[in-house]
């Protein structure tokens, strides 16, 4: 469009009308302030002042605007200005550029940045909190076992609390999009209604609980355990929205998405099951809505993290799928989760069972851990259980060892280590030790122990923080079970009890 030198619109083409929302009869003879807000640096509200100086007028580059459409809407703009004699004096030519969806893609860059910069720093600090935890319950189970009867319920405290605290950092690599998983396929119809009874106790009384499930299997592949865990975040959420009591309903639906449709919920085309949680509480406020999955984001003041629904976002992400909240005009708030339908979906079947593990032995141990404490209660807690130990701060001390030591049984060492990974020490001990077998403990997320050629839910991978049970258990099963060895039809509505 062009202008006069004092701010008239003198020509508006069919571009600009579209992106303004006015037609040229509109505009052309009015001044170009109704397409603009004044700029709040000047008085003079005609967006010329820049290029009206002593000494010429400045040309050219393009700075930012605000545009205001018909409707009232703002959106940013570039604006370039070109300068034209006229028969009235000099005649100015707006280049415009809408740049709502520049924006809105630098937005989403900014966000994603600061997603996984909280997810890195999340995952050192899972690692540091990890190895802490080790090591506190290590010591409260060797005290719980020889405590006398009005010390083990002091004692049965702190490890309470350090697994809330556990869960906390299994909530922090979650977030991150990092922890270890077991994906599998399911069948959500089940895990729903197993994980509903456990709900009950969470929501309170005063809350009822009803689910409208699939008739048929409705398979998808995902981590079992984080199923439970998106629903306990959601349910916990909801209860607090619905203090004097209501009603949280889960659903089971499947869809199938065609382009169109796809393309509006920002997934592939192809079959979907949805999960669905609502409820008939207080709604999300409006000024929450676009913070809702941001870590660390809470309305609720006096408690919570604002890990939860960050947490749930991201679980639901690292399965393939999306999730999105709106608030029901009947009052409440939904949640749907749309994740991929598992092709020839069949439920993972049980593991077989085997021999009872008592978690002692006689073999000969190696640990290898760079942090002290972790170490020294990762000894006891093998000693205690018959084992013959040996232990190295260091990756060359672990070797010294080797070369030294006629029989080694079983490796156990950290996999992130100042001088070498726990892989590339045990395929060094290998050399020496061709039969050794090797248990690998971290304290890290999945995807750094994976930096590492490790897989994070491999039989032979154990996350921190561990029990000693934990670990006598996962020394059996590398070792061998005995010492020395080598081892459908419509939806329909229920309430769940």
């Amino acid at each position: 469009m062009s202008l006069d030198r004092h701010g008239v619109v003198r020509s508006f083409n069919r571009a600009a009308e579209r992106m303004f929302g006015w037609s040229a009869a509109d505009i052309v003879g009015g001044r170009a302030d109704r397409l603009m807000p004044r700029p709040e640096d000047t008085r003079r509200d005609d967006h010329l002042s820049p290029y009206l100086v002593v000494g010429g007028p400045m040309l050219g580059g393009a700075r930012k605007v605000v545009g205001l459409r018909r409707d009232g809407t703002r959106f940013p703009l570039d604006l370039s200005v070109s300068q034209f004699d006229g028969e009235d004096g000099p005649q100015f030519t707006w280049v415009l550029r809408d740049m709502s969806e520049q924006t809105c893609l630098q937005e989403q860059l900014r966000q994603a940045q600061k997603m996984d910069a909280m997810g890195r720093l999340a995952g050192g600090v899972a690692h540091d909190v990890n190895n802490l935890l080790t090591v506190i319950n290590g010591w409260c189970e060797a005290l719980s076992s020889a405590a006398a009867d009005e010390r083990k319920a002091a004692i049965d405290q702190i490890t309470s609390a350090a697994a809330k605290a556990a869960n906390l950092t299994t909530q922090l690599l979650s977030f991150g999009r990092k922890s270890a998983l077991n994906p599998c396929v399911l069948d959500l119809n089940p895990v729903v209604e197993d994980i509903g009874r456990m709900l009950r106790r969470v929501i309170g009384e005063d809350i009822r609980l009803e689910a409208a499930l699939l008739g048929t299997p409705a398979f998808v592949r995902i981590d079992q355990g984080q199923v439970g865990q998106v629903l306990v975040n959601l349910a916990l959420n909801a209860r607090d929205a619905m203090p004097r009591g209501g009603c949280l309903r889960i659903e089971t639906a499947r869809e199938e998405l065609d382009a169109r449709a796809a393309t509006k919920a920002a997934v592939p085309p192809g079959n979907y099951v949805t999960l669905t949680v609502s409820d008939t509480g207080t709604g999300i406020p409006a000024e929450a809505m676009p913070h809702l999955f941001e870590p660390f984001f809470t309305t609720k003041s006096d408690r919570g993290t604002g890990l939860g629904l960050a947490t749930v976002h991201a679980i639901v992400h690292q399965a393939g799928g999306t999730i999105a909240a709106v608030n029901l005009a009947e009052g409440g708030a939904r949640f749907t989760m749309r994740l991929p339908e598992a092709p020839d979906g069949c439920p993972a079947a049980a593991p077989a069972s085997g021999p009872t593990l008592d978690g002692r032995g006689a073999e000969t141990v190696l640990v290898v851990e760079d942090e002290a404490q972790v170490r020294l209660i990762t000894v006891s807690m093998l000693k205690a259980r018959g084992y013959r130990v040996l232990e190295a701060a260091t990756c060359q001390e672990a070797l010294t060892i080797a070369t030294t030591e006629d029989s080694i049984d079983l490796l156990v060492s950290d996999v992130v280590m100042p001088e070498l990974s726990g892989p590339e020490l045990a395929t060094r001990i290998r050399t020496v030790h061709p039969s050794i077998r090797v248990l690998l403990v971290s304290g890290y997320s999945a995807d750094a122990v994976a930096r590492h050629g490790v897989d994070g839910a491999a039989p032979s991978f154990l996350q921190k923080p561990f029990t000693g049970n934990q670990l006598a258990k996962k020394v059996r099963e590398v070792l061998g079970a005995a010492p020395g060895s080598r081892a459908a039809g419509p939806t329909s509505a229920v309430v769940l009890q």
